[in-house]
């Protein structure tokens, strides 16, 4: 049978690995990018989830869902990782209107001009 702070061990280091990811979208979705910049991340940050997701079904079938120290501890470094991805999709929205209204703009002043 799995021991359960091992499983909680491995999920950290996991997610340590998805804040450090995260921690890289959030500074490159501040800048203009193409999709090719940002792919690979996204695509280690869905494997990564995936695999802790897979990791915490069997921890909480392990522990019954009981709260330890350890586990809030790992649930602080999880809110963080979400913020973290809000304030990554946020600058992908921004990043996007700004374009959108950039290329509207440049639409305008070639309609402007016939």
């Amino acid at each position: 049978m799995a021991n359960p702070d091992k499983i909680l061990q491995e999920m950290e280091g996991i997610l340590k690995e998805l804040i450090s990811t995260a921690e890289q979208l959030k500074q490159i979705s501040t800048q203009v990018v193409s999709e090719e910049d940002i792919s690979p991340l996204q695509i280690s940050q869905q494997e990564l989830l995936e695999k802790l997701e897979e990791m915490d079904q069997e921890y909480q079938k392990l522990t019954k869902g009981a709260a330890s120290p350890a586990k809030l501890k790992f649930e602080e470094m999880l809110n963080y990782f979400e913020k973290l991805n809000s304030a990554f999709i946020e600058n992908i929205r921004k990043s996007s209107g700004l374009i959108e209204f950039e290329l509207h703009q440049k639409n305008n002043k070639k309609s402007n001009k016939k």
